[in-house]
């Protein structure tokens, strides 16, 4: 058969009609192919139909019947159909002109294929396929996704929107659907362009609402916007769930956002690779479990928010792990006191302002963890937990200053200063300070490398430095406290230097000295006021000398061929005052290495 062009056809068995341009054609179960669709009646009764392109104004009807679209160009369906038993569009494109084109079946889009809602709300299911496209329409009572497919239209209307698989769903525009989105497919991704609470791809569901977007065990939402976003969208987390800022605009989920979680160990991934500060602060809901996991992916920031509530969404020993290059951010109150964070290498713990809590970590043997102070004072109090055999490294960055507390023992964690202060009152091991850097306390310490532009000042103002080997680079600066001239061995009135290996100034010289700082401070003060020290009157003859022991050294100092230690030093009196007041001068002061005795001495001369 041929052509159907007018009348009525009835047909059985298998029928191929090149074109029906009017008239009525009745398949009553026959296998049937309609190359060119442009008008009449097809009456399906259980028949599929293959239908090429062209555009359709009549009717095809047949409660059980389905039409297939299956090859490339386009069909276009004009008018309202009755058939009941679906739409497949296989190829090519499928556009509807009415709200009833698509009959009342469920819909599928192949791989490659398009259905084109030209702007019409429908209340058919859709299901797009790896690859397929819905454009040009608002609505549908739901759709339900497969395989990596996109949509790129506007959905309105009140159904929902599904990721039922693995693979990728992207959405391309803000939508207007009020039903529930979720992923419930395991690998699934949900990639969405727009999360405003005002303009969002996820539709215009209750923000209040977690059940409104569901993350199954396995599956991501994946923001991929221009826009920094700021949202209050409530989400539920079912097991092991992900939420992803990939694009060029940041995210956050503010403290209106209400976090649901199901099982009894909920764990969350946040993947960050924009170039700004995404932040998760969300809420959780008052009968949800805490997150027992969570993890840090990506190569930018997520900050967890903190506050009042901040650290309920975790459970109290939460473990949280840090993928390689990744940065957390932590606000005050953002992690309870149990949780230990793992930092994987070359990961950045970033302290927010205002935030001074300490953090338990745990880094593996071999790699450098990256803790950024910014203007925040921290103390640790708990040595962090080395896995693995071998030393760890940790690098301090920003201005504030990080107290390692006595109660710390890792001689297992070196320490590179960028900036800021390093106080060391527990035990830890090697140290390398930058230039702006400083580093002080009176703990142990391993070998110390002392860059230009870089401080070393012992004790706790004033106390003893223990260390190992000791290089000062010239143009490094060695402050030297003193608040009470008297020699005491508990607690001595003067800084000191302890080392079980040797004192190097080989990177210093006559050209390029070291500083030693001279400063005084207020003997009745807390030993942080400058001021007069206790018991050093300003030096009148030879019986006043003073000499100090500036330093303790087991093994030797190593200097240049041709240069004693005095040419290395070169002293700065500039916040020095005797007991009485008085100013003094650098050229009153010296500094010797007694090799039998393995001092190095500090001594004020008395006026010539």
């Amino acid at each position: 058969m041929t052509t159907v062009n007018g009348g009525t056809t009835t047909v059985g068995g298998v029928a191929t009609v090149t074109t029906l341009t009017t008239g009525t054609l009745n398949l009553n179960g026959a296998t049937a192919s309609i190359g060119t669709l442009n008008g009449g009646t097809v009456n399906l009764g259980t028949t599929a139909l293959t239908v090429n392109d062209g555009t359709f104004a009549g009717l095809i009807a047949g409660a059980n019947g389905s039409l297939i679209k299956a090859t490339a160009g386009t069909l276009t369906l004009s008018s309202a159909n009755t058939f009941g038993g679906g739409t497949a569009v296989n190829a090519g494109t499928l556009i509807i002109g009415n709200l009833g084109s698509l009959g009342s079946g469920a819909v599928t889009v192949a791989s490659g294929a398009t259905l084109n809602l030209n702007n019409l709300g429908v209340a058919n299911a859709i299901t797009v396929a790896t690859g397929g496209f819905i454009r040009g329409g608002p609505d549908a009572s739901a759709v339900v996704t497969t395989g990596s497919s996109s949509v790129d239209t506007v959905l309105t209307g009140t159904g929902g929107l599904s990721k039922s698989d693995g693979g990728n769903l992207t959405l391309t525009t803000p939508n207007f659907y009020t039903g529930a989105t979720a992923a419930s497919g395991n690998s699934a991704v949900i990639k969405a362009a727009f999360l405003s609470d005002t303009s969002s791809s996820l539709g215009a569901s209750s923000l209040t609402d977690p059940a409104n977007l569901t993350l199954a065990s396995g599956a991501t939402l994946e923001f991929n916007g221009a826009s920094n976003t700021s949202t209050a969208r409530s989400f539920t987390v079912g097991g092991s769930a992900g939420i992803a800022a990939t694009g060029t605009g940041t995210l956050e989920f503010t403290s209106s956002s209400i976090l649901a979680t199901t099982g009894t160990a909920p764990a969350l991934k946040l993947t960050a690779n924009n170039t700004g500060t995404n932040r998760f602060a969300p809420t959780l809901d008052a009968n949800s479990t805490a997150l027992a996991t969570l993890a840090i992916d990506g190569t930018g920031v997520w900050v967890i928010g903190g506050g009042a509530n901040g650290a309920n969404r975790f459970k109290s020993d939460i473990r949280i792990d840090t993928g390689a290059g990744s940065t957390i951010g932590l606000e005050s109150g953002a992690l309870p006191s149990g949780a230990t964070l793992a930092v994987a290498n070359n990961a950045t713990v970033r302290w927010e302002a205002g935030n001074t809590t300490p953090v338990n970590l745990e880094v593996a043997a071999g790699s450098t963890a990256k803790l950024d102070l910014g203007a925040n004072n921290v103390v640790f109090t708990t040595a962090p937990t080395v896995t693995g055999s071998g030393s760890t490294t940790l690098q301090k960055q920003g201005s504030g200053s990080l107290k390692i507390a006595s109660t710390v023992i890792a001689p297992t964690v070196d320490l590179d200063v960028s900036a800021g202060l390093l106080s060391v009152n527990g035990t830890v091991g090697n140290v390398s300070l930058a230039a702006g850097s400083k580093l002080g306390g009176s703990g142990t310490v391993g070998n110390v490398t002392a860059s230009s532009g870089s401080t070393v000042g012992p004790g706790n103002s004033p106390g003893t430095l223990g260390g190992t080997t000791m290089r000062l680079d010239g143009g490094s600066t060695f402050d030297w406290q003193v608040q009470d001239a008297t020699e005491a061995t508990v607690n001595p009135g003067y800084d000191k230097l302890a080392l079980s290996g040797n004192l190097d100034l080989r990177y210093a010289s006559a050209g390029n000295k070291i500083n030693l700082k001279i400063v005084s401070l207020a003997g009745n003060g807390n030993g942080t006021t400058l001021g007069n020290p206790l018991n050093f009157d300003a030096p009148a003859g030879a019986s006043s000398i003073r000499v100090f022991n500036f330093a303790t050294v087991a093994g030797n100092v190593l200097l240049n061929t041709n240069e004693n230690i005095s040419d290395v030093f070169q002293f700065d009196v500039s916040q020095f005052k005797y007991s009485d007041g008085s100013a003094s001068s650098a050229g009153l002061w010296s500094i010797a290495w007694d090799s039998g005795n393995h001092l190095v001495t500090l001594t004020a001369v008395p006026e010539p």
